[in-house]
């Protein structure tokens, strides 16, 4: 007969960390300061990268490892963030130029060019929180020998 009331299972938590920082890949945008492209980066930097970090995943869950708060996703990303300034003249504007027969060069010269602002993200780890039922202590050494819950002294 099995106990009523075993006790709750025990946990044992760790952080799966995997480096990204081989990973020659890189997601950019022109700066907007009105909105925030942090979480375009990340679903493209995930689509990325996921293949890479599932398959070491898959190695910790197959020594009993579970995900201990959320399945592995996009937010587990650590990602970081540089600001790249263009200040030349490229093919873009000299083709705006001749589009707009000059107007484009004369705002240009009248009101200053504006250097042009990128945002470029690059993934530099992923963790999760990982946890896996322990499989030693009193209870459960006892409870493997027979059906019946152990003595407490």
């Amino acid at each position: 007969m099995a106990p009523k009331f075993a006790p709750a299972a025990e946990w044992e938590y760790r952080y799966f960390s995997y480096s990204l920082q081989k990973v020659d890949t890189a997601w950019s945008t022109l700066a907007d300061f009105g909105t925030n492209p942090e979480p375009f980066a990340r679903d493209y930097l995930w689509q990325v990268c996921e293949a890479e970090i599932l398959a070491e995943l898959r190695s910790w869950q197959d020594d009993g490892w579970e995900a201990a708060t959320e399945p592995a996703s996009p937010k587990g990303l650590y990602l970081n963030c540089f600001e790249h300034v263009e200040q030349g003249i490229d093919l873009v504007e000299v083709m705006m130029w001749i589009a707009t027969f000059g107007v484009a060069l004369l705002f240009s010269l009248l009101f200053g060019r504006q250097p042009r602002r990128y945002l470029v993200y690059k993934p530099s780890e992923f963790t999760l929180l990982m946890r896996r039922a322990v499989t030693s202590g009193p209870y459960i050494a006892a409870h493997r020998s027979s059906n019946c819950l152990p003595l407490l002294p």
